[in-house]
């Protein structure tokens, strides 16, 4: 028998209450740890080292970095906010040169997601950022995807269908390197073309 790694899991560490950043207004929340655990064959042995800790609030399923409990009046982003930056810029700077048609519209895919006001100037210091270290971003997003809700993966993935629906034609250079956020997201590509699909964009992820 061989002594493998199994798929992460996670743990509720703490409740209580506190001020959602995303709805402005007290709600439950459930602090939640993610660690992978060890197996001979199907029996899980030992927990390997937590891989990550958040925040989920119970009303809107946003999740939060731990901090939100310390300075709850703060506004934070959303695990959500940070991971659609972070695909915007990586996506954007993938491709063929843009216009400010393309900015403008991603300034607005961005912002019907994101828990606090986001502005060109946010996504003019995102795409610098990206074009100075291009796998940073991909990086990040692997990190970030434990901590997204099953509703945050619904709307992440709607938010980049949008952003690619913008990009008239559809450039293969960002098509690539929208596969490559969605596999560090831990997404299905497939889930990704339907939604393609279901927009009517004429385009298709390598499946």
């Amino acid at each position: 028998m061989f002594l493998t790694e199994s798929r992460e899991r996670t743990r509720i560490l703490d409740r209580g209450t506190f001020r959602c950043p995303r709805e402005s207004a007290l709600r439950r929340y459930v602090v939640i740890a993610v660690r992978p655990w060890h197996t001979i064959g199907s029996i899980a042995v030992f927990p390997g080292a937590e891989r990550c800790r958040f925040v989920e609030c119970e009303g809107c399923h946003s999740t939060f970095d731990v901090v939100a409990l310390a300075h709850p009046h703060t506004h934070l982003e959303d695990t959500l906010t940070v991971a659609l930056r972070r695909a915007t810029a990586t996506i954007l700077t993938g491709g063929r040169s843009f216009d400010a048609s393309l900015q403008r519209a991603a300034v607005i895919v961005v912002q019907r997601h994101a828990a606090v006001p986001y502005s060109a100037k946010d996504l003019a210091v995102d795409l610098a950022a990206s074009a100075a270290e291009p796998d940073a971003d991909l990086a990040e997003l692997a990190s970030l995807a434990p901590r997204l809700s099953v509703q945050q993966r619904v709307a992440f993935v709607d938010a980049l269908v949008q952003l690619i629906a913008y990009d008239r034609p559809v450039c293969t250079q960002r098509l690539t390197r929208l596969a490559d956020v969605v596999d560090a997201i831990g997404i299905a590509r497939g889930d990704v073309t339907d939604a393609m699909r279901r927009r009517r964009i004429q385009a298709r992820l390598a499946v």
